[in-house]
């Protein structure tokens, strides 16, 4: 009977500066990376083993901050940090070292915008807040995007739901959506940059950019190294682009 063993996780970091072009890697203590966030002072906080880890010099050692959490994705609202997981929302308020439950529900996913998370639960309600004290519930967001279980906002509210295999956009804050044309598949992370650029990553590890909103798409996985199971995509306020992954043999 074959076994198969995640034996490699890592983070892979690029500049959108130098369009991609060179990536460079740093070690997790290993299992799948599928959330990761910039902390302040070069702080690195990241979801491997499932927990939530930090580390302050790329990879070489890493602290535990919380055990036994299935994190989808990290998000940042002034000085709280936010982590959408299937056990709940949580906020950490000291750069990642310790988090607190805000919300008992699960979620898919969360996105920053003006100061605020946007955190999309499992039944697609959409959450509102600063400070994980008070909550807005965008209602009217729910079927709209529905289907939907992943979510990323631009500097200018641009909104981008997606699919398995669909994305929508809604450029008045989420009253409407239009189709993307997106003529790929198995979606599994998106994610904007500083800049507005899209990227959308797919399971089987391919890695797309579209800086017009999603009428073209560049691939580029030529510039990166090969792996097949991209889990996690992050661009953070620095003008990175954090990439996880899983690698594995049977």
């Amino acid at each position: 009977m074959k076994k198969r063993f995640i034996f490699l996780s890592a983070l892979l970091f690029s500049s959108p500066s130098i369009y991609c072009q060179t990536w460079q890697s740093t070690s997790a203590p290993g299992g799948e990376v599928t959330a990761m966030i910039a902390g302040d002072s070069h702080r690195l906080i990241a979801n491997p083993l499932i927990s939530i880890k930090y580390t302050d010099n790329l990879g070489v050692s890493w602290h535990t901050a919380l055990n036994n959490i299935a994190v989808q994705a990290f998000g940042r609202a002034s000085n709280n940090f936010f982590a959408a997981t299937f056990q709940g929302l949580y906020k950490s308020s000291d750069n990642g070292a310790s988090w607190a439950l805000l919300k008992s529900d699960g979620f898919n996913d969360l996105a920053a915008y003006d100061g605020s998370i946007w955190a999309l639960e499992e039944n697609m309600a959409i959450l509102k807040t600063s400070d994980g004290i008070s909550f807005d519930s965008l209602d009217y967001l729910q079927t709209l995007a529905i289907g939907f279980y992943r979510i990323a906002i631009d500097n200018a509210g641009t909104i981008i739901v997606a699919g398995d295999e669909s994305l929508e956009k809604s450029i008045d804050g989420g009253l409407t959506f239009a189709p993307i044309n997106y003529p790929f598949v198995g979606i599994r992370k998106i994610s904007f940059d500083i800049s507005g650029t899209l990227y959308v990553g797919e399971s089987d590890g391919e890695l797309f950019r579209s800086s017009d909103k999603g009428a073209t798409w560049i691939q580029l996985n030529s510039t990166m190294p090969e792996y097949d199971d991209l889990v996690g995509l992050y661009c953070d306020s620095y003008g990175n682009i954090l990439y996880g992954y899983n690698d594995g043999f049977s």
